[in-house]
């Protein structure tokens, strides 16, 4: 094929396959096949056509930067998996039009908001719903990275928020994340049936936990298997997903200390430490149980929150004001860099803290203090410059602002109040997927629609989605523009 995107979509038609595996060991749900090999289809016959009918695309202009190069294709992938994945939901009679491009969206981007009654619902489905958040974890990028080259292949996965290189190429990144992914979901898989939880739903579990998800095959979610072991195993998957993929290599090569000298890293670490004395303590005042189990409540809600997984232990929409404070600024967080977590990120949250006592303490020194603050990423000494709080306050500029007014519009648009708004707003756009009982089947269409922008801003980051529509528009333009001027 001669260009990105019919490789795209053509690799996608596989991953639409990998469902039908289910039916060895439930046989009985064979007439929910045809719900999956028509997207397969669909995207084997537009990939053939796409790759051989449309002509690579020229060299990078000079007047075209690579992530504007890179965020095309990774627009158009994500849009493309967001539409053909709701067709087993409606093919297999599961959800109405909205509601199953609602769940594709949700479980692509990793959020983890749910409209689908898992009650009865087909394995083959359940499967499905968690096989799609695995996916979105690792990024179709990844995928595409691994038999891309040149120029491009750096661009489309730069766009993607992959800026950790951590191999000599990033064909060997990729195949690196990869093989760290499906060696945790085995090892993930081995963890909980041993535990005693069902083999079924292991898998399912450790495919959403890795990719910091949250679908569950239980309505009550975590809570259902009763277990502070299994809790306890899912606080660890949430965390290999939470971590930086350099990150998770060195640790798993035992290169401890290289791993603790990441900045991120040890904010990351000591942030959940701090947010789990300060809820468990609060529970366990309030007499919510012995020390231990308050300890565990604590951290699985602290993790499960930073990480924007999504599965809970209890009902926390019950929880007292100053532990729903707590979980919402680590729900604004979320986890680490070039993670499969959603939020703000651990980094940035690390510089906006360096940087506040950066500026206290300018003022408390002599005016002739000049510092020069540093920290430590990627394994290397990065300068907190100009350019890095101009970046950072640009980003958290155009994050607040998408909070504050996809919160309003979300209130208006499903009748309820504010809080409640800004709270499932701030679930959808750092991909969270914690809800406080607004999102669901009978939800408003419009209100459904603006969690779904949410998720993909959040998921891609509202930085690549604007530079790719501008892109586009200006791509656009010079299309529409009579021949005389283009070639001025």
């Amino acid at each position: 094929m001669r260009n990105d995107y019919g490789r795209l979509i053509f690799m996608m038609g596989f991953l639409f396959l990998i469902p039908l595996t289910v039916l060895i060991f439930v046989p009985e749900e064979r007439n929910f096949a045809a719900a999956f090999l028509l997207p397969a289809a669909i995207s084997f016959v537009m990939g053939g056509c796409v790759g051989r009918f449309r002509p690579a695309g020229p060299a990078v202009p000079s007047w075209e930067s690579l992530m504007e190069k890179g965020s095309g294709p990774v627009l158009f992938v994500w849009g493309y998996a967001f539409a053909v994945g709701a067709v087993p939901f409606i093919a297999g009679h599961q959800l109405g039009p909205l509601q199953a491009l609602f769940e594709s969206v949700s479980g692509w981007t990793t959020t983890g908001l749910t409209v689908s009654d898992v009650v009865g619902m087909p394995w083959i489905f359940l499967f499905y719903r968690s096989f799609m958040q695995y996916c979105g974890g690792l990024g179709f990028v990844i995928m595409i990275t691994m038999v891309a080259r040149g120029k491009q292949s750096f661009s489309i996965y730069n766009a993607e928020g992959h800026a950790d290189a951590f191999r000599p190429s990033l064909r060997d990144t990729a195949r690196t994340i990869t093989i760290l992914y499906v060696a945790w979901l085995a090892a993930g898989v081995f963890l909980y049936v041993i535990s005693g939880m069902p083999a079924g739903d292991a898998v399912c579990h450790t495919m959403s936990a890795l990719s910091t998800a949250g679908f569950s095959t239980r309505t009550e979610s975590i809570a259902a298997y009763e277990s502070s072991v299994i809790s306890l195993i899912t606080v660890l998957l949430m965390l290999v997903g939470a971590c930086n993929f350099a990150v998770i290599l060195q640790l798993c090569k035992g290169r401890f200390r290289l791993a603790f000298r990441e900045s991120e890293f040890r904010f990351m670490l000591g942030a959940a430490a701090l947010f789990s004395v300060l809820i468990g303590v609060e529970q366990f005042a309030r007499g919510e149980g012995s020390v231990g189990t308050c300890v565990v409540n604590a951290l699985f809600a602290v993790v499960t929150t930073f990480s924007t997984t999504g599965y809970s232990l209890e009902d926390y929409s019950a929880w007292p004001a100053v532990s729903l404070g707590l979980l919402w600024m680590l729900m604004i967080i979320g986890g680490c860099t070039g993670s499969t977590a959603g939020g703000i990120k651990m980094n940035r949250a690390y510089l906006l803290a360096r940087i506040g006592i950066l500026y206290l303490q300018r003022n408390l020194q002599p005016a002739r203090w000049e510092p020069s603050p540093f920290y430590i990423h990627q394994q290397e000494m990065a300068v907190i410059n100009d350019r890095t709080k101009e970046r950072l306050l640009g980003f958290m500029t155009l994050y607040l602002m998408t909070t504050i007014i996809g919160s309003i519009l979300l209130a208006a648009a499903a009748g309820c109040p504010l809080p409640t708004a800004v709270y499932e707003f701030t679930s959808a756009l750092g991909t969270v997927g914690l809800s406080c009982g607004l999102t669901g089947p009978d939800l408003p269409a419009a209100a459904l629609i603006l969690e779904m922008m949410g998720m993909v801003l959040g998921r891609l980051e509202i930085t690549i989605v604007i530079i790719g529509a501008a892109a586009f528009c200006r791509r656009l333009k010079n299309r529409c523009a009579p021949s005389h001027r283009r070639r001025r």
